[in-house]
């Protein structure tokens, strides 16, 4: 039995849809992983610093760059359209 022309043109138009989603999560998936493997890095970066013997010294100077790399992940993960924070 035969299917009209449109059955098929539906039907690839699904499948094109479908390709497209897929591949879209999948862009999405690495542009997160990215934005956590540099927000990881840094906050190793930032716990060496704390190592340090002037560390306790600088706890609000700490506090604000761990701030900072929160930041930096968020918008990289959700944008710049991120709601703001309170106190911002």
């Amino acid at each position: 039995m035969l299917r009209p022309p449109h059955a098929f043109l539906a039907a690839t138009m699904a499948t094109i849809t479908a390709l497209l989603v897929c591949l879209s999560s999948v862009g999405d998936f690495q542009g997160k992983w990215h934005a956590n493997r540099v927000a990881a890095s840094a906050m190793e970066n930032l716990a060496y610093d704390l190592l340090r013997q002037s560390a306790p010294n600088n706890i609000d100077a700490i506090l604000t760059r761990i701030q900072s790399i929160n930041d930096t992940r968020d918008k990289a993960i959700v944008g710049e359209l991120s709601e703001p924070k309170p106190g911002k």
